[in-house]
Order: structure tokens, then sequence, then C-alpha cells
């Protein structure tokens, strides 16, 4: 601070604040102190500050100054109002790093400074030289670019905030500085012996010397509260080079509110900092603290608990499991020990196991630089002590970067060794078994103890011995071997009896079965010395067995071969589907193995595959053939069901299989007929394979009155499911506990301790309806013909008592659904009768819809007096509009702890049932309508019922019935277009929806489709009106060869021809249907009246005048005049 207590008191009639600024730091990192300060509210708790992302520190927000920590980074204006006026101002909130070792093992600090403990009396010094730029002083007051080390923040300053250091110490020293005008530094410091490729952790605790006086004080800053800034900056201490960076920005002082509902200080310390990693190459750094903002009014900070600190990873050494460190094993045995750190810590992790054998006393194991190491087995005991180094790679050799792991123990012990060895005797003769001597204990399978044993087995036996070598407290080792004793006995000896094989197969002849003895040589009649040998060939063969234990066994063998069956399944084949061949193996007497597992001769099939035969002789000689039936598939036709249509409705059937050949009984040979006629219809289709089928469907053909008022639909099935079979008891789960909770009243409780005699308020899903007293009817389930359906059976305790429960989402608004179920009362005896209410609810307001009482249920027995009487009770109900989801609830109705009111549940549904829409074009229901270019389309429609209440219309238009786009403005019932042309052929549809269901597919309604096709008109131009002259004539022509005609004289050809004044017109149709008219006006001009008189004569020297009449006509004589009037004097022939 710059200027002293006093002489501010001095000038504070010449300072004040400009109205309607907030003071405030610009910029502060996120969850740290932000204080603020409205000066021109003076002492008024009527201020109303509002300011986002942001938790109150202050609790009373009503006056001039508050405190908030921002939750959220960014810029953030924030506004506090005043006396009917707004002041705002924006804060920079940025992210600040961590300051400790996240994720990491912290170590002791490489630098911690807490400036000391300064008793009463204890003289105060001064940091060492280098450490600061900053000018000490001892005592009192410190102003611009000092410092001092002191016990309390204040220091005697009356605006400057009292408290202790960091730790709460009454004597802890901590450093208070006045920040220069200029950017100093605090504190600086080098640390050297750093590990390459470490994590480092650089912080401080920093706390704002200045309170609520300074910052409200209008004669002390003004209103120009400078809040202190520091930057934490890590330095190459060779180079120079800058490592790492975080500002603190601007550091706020804490007010908080008292119990008097006043503002007052609370100071605060706030720990600041960021971690680093030191680069390859460098393992010193220099420190820096340094002031950022400027000095001036405020910017006075306390510094406490400067710390540099090497996080370090957890380096953990462990034996099979990660807590296990202790482990003791017999000689002869390795062991793993296994490394973990630290995941991502290293870049390239080293290691370096060690040994130790007082665990003090450490040497590298020689290659162990794996993380796993395997410790090799030893014949001696011992007992050792193991750890490992990890450091980042090249670093491993130096202690200050190697960090030791924990150490494991290892003892071992020595192992016995036992080798009684294997042996052979004759049968019934006896063996000798030594294991070596020297050991604690013996124990042979035989149960012996001793370290020899002489035994006499009568068929080959393997003996087990276990030595054991006590080691006293440490414990005991033991060793177990083996000794095959085999015995041999002449008897086994044994080709076998004579034997029949076929023609073509080996048989080996070996005098064992099962096994081979070793120490036995052999001789055979061919002269082979095998154990075994491969005849082929018929014959009498022996063998020759000689044995050290038992001399020489003979035995004999008579070997016969035979020629096998011939099969022949004929080539492979083809069938149409339904049609079936039969397959001969022929050989009659032989024995047959099909494919199939069929064992006879002959098989029929009617199925496609690979099938083949095996046919074996009476000799045992086999056969085989095989043969690849192919079955054509036959056309699938599927006309549909028999269905009513609607006077006028055109129905298309479709015999499918494109690329077959049809035959339809209205003699049609497409893939699609339309009919609007009732009667029965079928087509028969043949395959690409020559495979027919065949079809049927029954048109009825309802008047308008019947025609049906929408298309339902289920969206909802529960029938329990089935046991596994008929006999099964076993109880199917219970019902989820997503249905477990009614709108009426308490769920029942599924009972499984004894299913067939389920108490009041529970109950069971069984398959068959008797109870074990006999008070109910037994019967199986409401579907004919199953005998292991499962139904619900209750027995309700309670007036509404909640028996099923379950939510429809995706609903359509508008629409009718219907609930229907399928009761059964369960009782013998007259008793209370069932009573239900079938409750449809709105989820989210819990609210009942539509509600239906069934009342009481009567005829417990069919007529056959045994059965159950199934009932179905339903109700019909739409939701509104503003839903889009709902429950459906059944709850029992009778008379709560009732005699009867037992019954059984089935086949729960749900249906909904949606309006049908029908376009028309021009009053036609037609696939195709043709029209011609400009004539009029008008698309109408109608809705089969008419049941929605607020109807959305929306005409579409496709190419290919895929793609569809929404015509604009064509939002009505109807839709007309004035006059056609050929780009409006195309297809057309009308989608309905209601406002509450727009956009949902599932509540989308699609008329039928029209495809309208817009032929072109005929081109017909009869040219200009014209003009001709009296006595000649005009031919008119049409054009358009091909098509039909109509002149207005009557005439039907393309050409007539006219030579009389008038309009004419004409009429052409051509193959579509559509026609064009022209129409010219013929005028035929009057020839002019030429009359130059009577031939005539003149005498010699006279002339005549010729007048060829016809004023302002043109003029052509024979003389080459070219006017109206010529004079002649010369005898001649004269014309104009």
């Amino acid at each position: 601070m710059r200027k002293s207590l006093i002489f501010i008191i001095a000038i504070l009639a010449s300072v004040h604040i400009a109205d309607g600024q907030i003071v405030g730091p610009k910029i502060v990192c996120q969850n740290t102190f932000a204080t603020f300060d409205l000066p021109n509210a003076g002492n008024s708790t009527s201020v109303t500050w509002n300011i986002p992302s942001s938790v109150p520190v202050t609790t009373n927000m009503k006056t001039r100054s508050v405190t908030v920590q921002f939750t959220d980074t960014g810029f953030i204006t924030l506004s506090a109002t005043y006396s009917k006026k707004t002041y705002n101002y924006t804060v920079h909130v940025v992210y600040c790093p961590s300051t400790d070792c996240a994720g990491t093992k912290a170590s002791s600090p490489f630098l911690f400074e807490d400036f000391g403990t300064l008793p009463n009396g204890t003289a105060r010094t001064p940091l060492p030289p280098g450490y600061t730029t900053y000018k000490y002083l001892s005592s009192g007051w410190i102003n611009d670019g000092q410092y001092i080390v002191s016990d309390s923040v204040n220091n005697g300053r009356k605006e400057w905030v009292k408290t202790t250091d960091h730790t709460g110490n009454l004597y802890g020293g901590m450093m208070l500085v006045n920040a220069s005008f200029q950017p100093d530094t605090f504190y600086t410091r080098v640390i050297t012996g750093l590990c390459q490729g470490a994590q480092y952790s650089f912080s401080a605790w920093l706390l704002n010397a200045n309170g609520k006086l300074v910052l409200q004080s209008d004669t002390i800053c003004s209103g120009k509260y400078i809040y202190p800034n520091l930057a934490f900056v890590v330095l190459d201490a060779r180079t120079g080079t800058e490592l790492g960076r975080v500002n603190t920005n601007d550091v706020s002082m804490k007010l908080v509110t008292n119990g008097s509902g006043q503002i007052v200080d609370d100071p605060t310390w706030q720990r600041y900092g960021f971690g680093f990693r030191t680069p390859p190459g460098v393992d010193s750094v220099k420190l820096i603290m340094y002031n950022i903002a400027p000095g001036g009014c405020g910017n006075d900070i306390a510094i406490d608990d400067i710390e540099f600190t090497y996080c370090g990873p957890t380096l953990i050494a462990y034996l099979h499991n990660s807590d296990q460190s202790n482990d003791t094993i017999c000689s002869g045995n390795p062991d793993t020990i296994f490394a973990s750190v630290t995941p991502g810590y290293f870049s390239h992790p080293t290691y370096q196991w060690q040994v130790s054998l007082d665990g003090v006393n450490w040497t590298n194991i020689a290659g162990a630089t794996d993380s796993v190491y395997i410790i090799p087995s030893t014949d001696t005991s011992d007992t050792r002590y193991y750890r490992f180094l990890a450091a980042e790679q090249g670093q491993i050799g130096y202690s200050t970067c190697n960090s030791p792991s924990n150490m494991v123990h290892l003892l071992v012990l020595r192992s016995p060794v036992v080798h009684p060895g294997d042996t052979t005797i004759c049968a019934g003769g006896t063996a000798t078994l030594r294991a070596q001597e020297g050991y604690t204990s013996y124990l042979w399978s035989t149960g012996a103890t001793t370290s020899s044993i002489m035994v006499s087995p009568p068929t080959t036996t393997k003996y087990y011995v276990t030595a054991s070598l006590s080691s006293g407290a440490a414990g005991t080792c033991t060793a177990t071997d083996s000794s095959l004793v085999t015995v041999f006995d002449p008897s086994s000896v044994n080709l076998g009896a004579d034997t029949n094989l076929c023609v073509g197969n080996t048989l080996t002849l070996s005098p064992f079965h099962g096994y081979t003895p070793s120490g036995l040589t052999y001789l055979w009649s061919t002269g082979d010395t095998t154990p075994s040998i491969q005849v082929t060939t018929s014959g009498s063969y022996w063998v020759k067995v000689f044995s050290p234990a038992c001399g020489e066994i003979d035995d004999t063998i008579q070997v016969n071969f035979h020629n096998p069956p011939i099969v022949n399944l004929g080539n492979d084949t083809a069938i149409c589907q339904g049609q079936s061949l039969t397959l001969n193996a022929g050989n009659a007497g032989s024995t047959y193995l099909w494919n199939t597992g069929a064992t006879t001769q002959q098989i029929p099939t009617d199925t496609a595959g690979i099938y083949w035969v095996k046919v074996t002789s009476p000799y045992g000689c086999s056969a085989s053939d095989t043969l690849q039936l192919t079955v054509n598939p036959s056309p699938i036709v599927n006309l549909g069901p028999d269905i009513a249509i609607c006077q006028g409705q055109n129905f298309t059937l479709d015999a499918g299989n494109p690329g077959g050949s049809y035959l339809w009984n209205t003699g049609d040979t497409s893939e699609m007929i339309t009919i609007n006629t009732g009667g029965t219809y079928w087509a028969r289709v043949t395959n690409t394979y020559g495979c027919a089928a065949a079809d049927t469907i029954q048109i009825a053909l309802n008047p308008p009155a019947s025609c049906p008022s929408g298309g339902c639909f289920p969206v909802y099935f529960q029938s329990f499911g089935e046991a596994a079979q008929p006999s099964d008891t076993t109880l199917m789960p219970p019902i989820p506990d997503s249905i477990s909770r009614g709108f009426q009243g308490t769920p029942l409780t599924y009972y499984a301790a004894n299913p067939f005699c389920p108490p009041q308020g529970t109950y069971a899903l069984r398959y068959l309806s008797g109870r074990c007293d006999g008070k109910w009817v037994s019967d199986l389930d409401h579907t004919p013909g199953d005998t292991n359906g499962y139904m619900l059976i209750v027995n309700p305790q309670k007036q509404h008592d909640m028996l099923y429960r379950d939510t429809i989402k995706g609903t359509c608004a508008s629409y009718t659904y219907t609930f229907s179920l399928w009761v059964a009362n369960l009782f013998k005896s007259n008793g209370t009768k069932p009573n239900l209410i079938l409750s449809i609810i709105d989820p989210i307001t819990n609210t009942i819809i539509q509600q239906y009482k069934t009342g009481p249920i009567d005829n417990t027995l069919s007529l056959d007096g045994i059965h159950l009487n199934w009932q179905q009770v339903s109700m019909r109900f739409q939701i509104p509009s503003a839903t889009n989801a709902f429950i459906f609830e059944i709850d029992n109705n009778g008379p709560s702890s009732a005699i009867g009111n037992d019954f059984a549940i089935d086949d729960i549904s749900l249906e909904i049932c949606k309006p049908i829409p029908q376009i028309m074009l021009n009053g036609q229901v037609k696939d195709t309508v043709q029209l011609c270019a400009n004539s009029k389309a008008q698309f109408t429609s109608q809705l089969f019922p008419d049941t929605l209440r607020a109807a959305i219309y929306q005409w579409q238009f496709s190419t290919d019935k895929i793609n569809w786009t929404n015509i604009p403005g064509a939002n009505g019932k109807t839709y007309t277009i004035d006059s056609v042309r050929p780009s409006h052929s195309g297809y057309y549809r009308l989608l309905v929806s209601e406002p509450w269901n727009a956009g949902d597919p599932d509540c989308a309604l699609f008329s039928n489709l029209i495809y309208l096709q817009v032929n072109p008109l005929p081109i017909v131009n009869l040219g200009p009106d014209t003009a001709i002259c009296q006595g000649e004539s005009l031919t008119l022509n049409a054009g358009n060869s091909g098509a039909s005609y109509l002149w207005n004289t009557g005439a039907t050809t393309q050409q007539i021809t006219v030579n009389t004044t008038g309009t004419y017109w004409v009429n052409v149709t051509n193959s579509y249907g559509c026609s064009a008219a022209d129409t010219m006006q013929l005028t035929v001009n009057p020839l002019p009246i030429v009359n130059l008189g009577p031939d005539t004569a003149i005498c010699q020297g006279e002339s005549l005048m010729l007048d060829a009449g016809n004023s302002g006509a043109t003029y052509l004589w024979s003389t080459g005049a070219t006017t109206q009037q010529i004079n002649i004097n010369t005898a001649g022939t004269y014309w104009v």
C-alpha cells in the first residue's frame, strides 16, 4: 500500500469515488475467493447482487460488499442493483492447476520455506541474500517494495487483516510484502539434484492482507483497489529456459456475514501453484515468485509455506498377489516376484531387482531388470529379502532418481530326493522296491513306512512313496516318486479269433491288445520280428513271443478276405417341393445304414440334400454310394385371407413370385390384378423350375353401411408362458417389480411355499387351477388344447388389492384402445363372486383416465359341471392428447376377507384401432387414374371412421413409392391440381395425424396410393386464318396420324378440302383418349369483274381506250402496261 493511514485521513475531503462503478477482480481462479464492492451503496442493505455460476461465501447478499466462489469458467457478467439502478461488471474466471501430487506419491519436500517460528522477544531476520529483490524492514509498517518476516498479517496496520500464519501457529513466521510499482521478485531459489522426466509440485499459501476497511473506504483507494496477482515460474537453472508457469490471477480478500448480519473480514489462506515434469537433460531448476499487478493502493500480500516436492511413483513388490510379501518354499522350486509402478508415471520405465540377506544391505541382481523376477530353484536351504528400484530410462543408477519398493521375504527349505525305479515280473513273481535312505519318514501307497518294500501284484501296478525331511520350526519339505511294477501274463499273448475281412482292407495282427509290453522279442510266420504286422491276403498266421521273465509263448489265427457289395443309388436328380423320391440300395439280405438313420433297403425322401447309404454284406464287407437330391421350391402363392371390401373399393391381388408365369381364373396372366367385385378368385403360378402352386381367396362385397370402421392391431399380450411339460409343477417366476405398485391399493404377494394352497393376499402362476383342499375347480388355462399354459391364480384379501399392472409407452391419442382379459371363477360352491376394476392411469399425474367395473362374475362351472367357465371382460377407451403413455391395471373390487372371490386370469391383451383414410381422384378409387394434360385433378379423402378430434392433413407425392415428399400447401381433406402436366405423374397418398401425434410414425395414418398418369394431348395446328380466291380450294390437315377425328363438317378423316368461306374446326382424340382442337377462318375472296367489252374494230388513224375497271387493283396488260386504262390504235389481241 503506497500511502500511510495518517496521510490518507488527512485528505479525506478531497477524494471521492465515481458513481456507478463495481470494484472487483478482473481475472480470478475458479473456486477461489472473489470479492466485489459497490462503493456508492454506502452502508445500505438493499443492494441486489446477481452473480451467475457462483457459490456465495457472504450469506447476506444485500450489502455493498460480497464474496463468492465461481464454479464455472469463462467471461461472467454480474450485476448489482441499488436505488433502482443496475450496475454491470464482467470478470474472467479461469481454470488454475492443482497444487498437489495428484495421482502420485508425494515425497519429503526438496524445499519447504515456512519462515520459521518467532516467539516473543526473538529477533526477526531477513531472507538470505538472493532470495528476494525486495527491501527488508525489521519492524514497523512496510511500504511499496518492502517486506518483513512477521507472525501477524497486519503487523500493526489497522487497515490490514489480523491473523496468524497458514498453520495457525501464534508464533509462526510468514513473509509480508507491499508490492512494488513494477514487477519484482518476491522469492526465488535454485534446486539441484533433480531427476529427468520426474514430476514435481511448486506451491505456496497466499493471503490478501487487505480487508473490508481498504476495500470499502472511499478515501483509501478511491474505488481503484489493486488486487495482488503473482506468477509462479520454473526455469532451467543452467539455460534460463522456462519450464512452467502459472498465474494466481487476482487474489481477493474474504468477507463473511456475522451473526448480526454485518459484513466482516474472515482472512483465509489459499494455496496456489502447479505441477510440472522435468525434461530430459534438466537436473536443476530455478523457482521464482514475483508480482504481476503494479504497486499502489492494495496489492499487499502474505506468503507462507513455499513448497517444492518430488511426486514419485508408488512402487509395490509382491508374491502371487498384490498384498503378499512373504513366502516359504522347498528347494528345487522356483518362485516369482512382481513389480507394480504407478501407471503412466515413467515414459520408459527401467527396473533393477536387489537381494539382501538381512534386509539392510542390498546387492543388485545381475540381469534382473524386468518387471517380473523369477527366483531360481536351489537345492539348499536359504532366507533372502528382495526389492526393486524403478526409474526413467538412463537414471536407474542415480539414488535421487530411483525409488525403492517395499521388500519381500523368501524362506527356502531343503527337500528330499527319492528314486525307487521301475521293474518287470512274471505273473505270480515278486519285486523289491527301495527308496533313498536317510530321511525323517517314509510313506508308501501300500501303507508301509520303511525305506524299502517287497510286492507281488497280480497286475501291473504303480507304487508311490513320499519321503519327508523336517527343518524344525521352519517347516517340513516332502518329495513323492513312483515305481511301476509291470506284470507280464503269458496268457495275454492272443492274436484273437479267426477273422473275415473285405478285400482292400488291411488287418493289423498283434499278440497284445490295448498295450504292448516292453522288453520282449517277436518272430512271425511271415519272418517279421516287429511287435505287430499288417496282412491283406487270406491265410493262417502265427507268432512266437520271447519274454525274459516268462520264456516263449505262441498263438495262431486264420484270416479270410471277401469282396464288398455293389451299391448304386443312381444319378443326382431334382424334384419339386411337395414331391418325394424313393432311394433303393439293392443287395437284398444285407444290412443298411442311411445318413438319415434308416436301416431299410429303400427310403422315401422329399428333402433336398446329400443322401448316402452304407451296405454291409453278411461277411461284414461294406460299400457306399451318394446321391445329391435337389428339391426345387414351388412358388409360394398367398393371396391372403378371405376379405370383405367396400363397394367401389379397388383391391389388388398379388400372386407374388416375380419372373413366374401366371394364370388367374379371370383369364389374366399378370402377377397382380385389381378387382372391385366380390367372388372367388384363384391364381396358379409356375416358376422357372417348372414347379407350380395355387391359392384361392374369397372376396365379399359389403355395402357402404357395413364397411370396416378402422384397422385394429394388437399392441400387448400376456399369456403368462407355459410349463416345461404338462406334469411340471414348477412355478413361473413372480411378476416383475416394475408392476408391483398399484394405483388402487396394495399388490398381492407372490406365493411360492405351496402353490396349490395360496393364502389370501397372494398369487401364483400355475398351469392347473385346483386347490389342495378341493374347494377350487381343477382345470387348464383359457387356451383350448393348451395342456401346459400358465394362468394367474389370485386369492385377494382386501378390496382394491392390485392384481396386475403394466405400462404402454409411445401411445397415440384419439385412437381407440380395447383392454380385455379372460376371467374364471375358481370357487365350486356359492360364495362371493369375483368383481374386478379395470383402470387406465396417467403415469405422470397418477390419475385415472378411464375406469370400468365388471360387476360380479357368475357361472363358476361350464355346462359339463367340471370345467372352468372362462369369460371375457373388456373396456374401450381413448387417452388424452397430452399423454404419450398409460398404465393399465387390474384391481380386486370384491369385499375384504370374503369367502370365495378366488379366480384365475389369462390372456391379457391391448388392441389399438386406427381410422383408415381413403382417397379418391376425380371420384375414382383406383390404383391408377389416367388424366389428360391440362385437365383438373380433384383428390378427396374420407376417414373410416371419422373419429379424429383435430386431424392434420398432408398430401404427399412420390415417383417410386419409396421416397415421399410433402406437397407444399396441400394440407386439407382435398387437394386440387387445376391443370395437370406430365410432371404431375406419380404416386399420391394422404398422411393424417393429430397435433399431439405429429411426427410419431407409429401414430401416422397413411391412405391408399393412387398413381396419376398424365397423358399428353394431341398437338393440333390447322395453321393461321387464310384466304383463297373464288374458284380455288384449300386442304386442312389435323396431323396426329392414327388418331380419331371429328370436323365441324362431319368429316372423320385426317384431312379435308374446303373452298367456301367459313370457320373450320377439328377435334382430335389420340390413343390415350385425350382430345385437342383447333380452329381456322377461311375467307374466299371474289374475283375482280373485268370486261374489256366485245371484240371491236376502229378505223385506221383512230384509237381505243381499254378500261380494266376495279379501281385500286393492280394491273398487268399484254402490252406490259400496269395502269387501269390503256389506249391502243393497232390491231391485235389485248388482255389484262
